[in-house]
């Protein structure tokens, strides 16, 4: 009976640090995602300007930004119409090889782990 108790005992230290372990590349990987995204956002911020402050002697400076505005108009479209390839299947994909452990025999589809050795 005493060895049952351990092997429980074990078993539920197992899944809680097994738990932090996942919790923790979930809450990176978040913290990794909105920090691009706002890095991302900036570039594009000042690089749209810059293309309106260029654009502007040629068409004036509200038809700049209505052509900037278009691009970015057909980018979102864009990125919806291939939402699924683009956004869902990579998260899924991550979401899949966190919590769904892999099979030894399954190692095909995997990289080979690097060594240190030179």
């Amino acid at each position: 009976m005493a060895e049952i108790k351990q092997y429980l005992s074990l078993q539920f230290e197992w899944v809680k640090l097994d738990s932090v372990e996942k919790l923790t590349r979930i809450v990176s990987m978040l913290a990794v995602m909105l920090i691009s995204i706002f890095l991302v956002a900036g570039i594009f911020i000042y690089l749209s300007l810059a293309a309106v402050y260029l654009l502007a002697p040629h068409f004036g400076m509200i038809l700049s930004f209505v052509m900037i505005s278009g691009i970015f108009l057909v980018l979102l479209l864009l990125v919806w119409i291939l939402r699924t390839p683009l956004i869902v299947n990579p998260v899924l994909r991550f979401f899949y090889k966190l919590f769904i452990p892999q099979k030894e025999n399954d190692d095909e589809n995997e990289l080979p782990a690097k060594t240190d050795e030179p």
